[in-house]
């Protein structure tokens, strides 16, 4: 529970307690806490701009140290449970959650403290990469959890902010899409050039054949005008020996 994850802070307590119960009424209706938890009614579209909006308050809460960082790895847990996550789940499902969950961390990455990076985060980051293997996302989700993968490793050391943009910080994510994108050009231009080469050797070796063939009809024609041969020489010598005196 929220309420309960989040520490004594320097606001009042009523303002602090319906803050974070409305945060969590709505992340919960967005999210589902647990398989059995009915989510709002909303489209695509709006449930993604409704759970980027909850989670940029959560982030905001916790940069001004109204909420606790156990808040943070509450709402990446439920992010990705495994309840939601595991097979059955639709690949939009699996990329709204991995991108929401890379937008909370990209917003508040670097103000989490050691322990949490290497407990609650470490683990998240493994649960996400679990997910990629599944092979049910995209390239850019995979590009999106790459950047950020990149970005905990280094430290945070990169800028970060909250916005609404599909990119998460700096272009990273659009920078990342590129270089997947050249690799999969450069990836088909091998792929044609290996195509063409095998269609060069294929005609090499048709023509091949053809010559073989050619040769060996010779060969046959050359084999069978020597049994003919063979077959008019033997007639000969035995029409000549029938014809002979007899020696007797």
């Amino acid at each position: 529970h929220i309420v309960e994850c989040t520490a004594p802070h320097p606001v009042g307590a009523v303002f602090r307690r319906e803050t974070v119960n409305a945060c969590q009424a709505d992340f919960e209706a967005l999210v589902g806490h647990d398989a059995g938890t009915t989510r709002l009614a909303l489209s695509p579209r709006e449930r993604r701009a409704r759970l980027r909006a909850t989670i940029d308050v959560v982030a905001r809460l916790f940069l001004a140290s109204i909420v606790g960082e156990r808040v943070v790895g509450y709402a990446l847990a439920v992010l990705l449970h495994p309840s939601h996550t595991d097979d059955g789940a639709s690949d939009d499902e699996l990329a709204l959650r991995l991108e929401t969950f890379a937008h909370l961390l990209h917003a508040v990455g670097k103000n989490l403290s050691a322990a949490m990076l290497r407990g609650d985060v470490a683990s998240s980051m493994q649960r996400a990469a679990e997910i990629l293997r599944s092979g049910h996302v995209g390239d850019r989700v995979a590009c999106v959890i790459a950047h950020l993968a990149g970005r905990y490793k280094n430290g945070w050391r990169d800028s970060s902010r909250i916005t609404n943009d599909d990119a998460e910080d700096d272009g990273g994510v659009d920078a990342c899409v590129d270089r997947r994108f050249a690799e999969l050009r450069e990836r088909l231009e091998e792929l044609e050039a290996k195509s063409r080469r095998d269609e060069a050797a294929a005609a090499d070796a048709a023509k091949d054949a053809a010559t073989l063939r050619k040769e060996l009809g010779a060969s046959d024609q050359r084999a069978n005008a020597a049994e003919a041969a063979a077959r008019d020489a033997a007639a000969a010598l035995a029409s000549a020996q029938a014809s002979a005196p007899d020696a007797n």
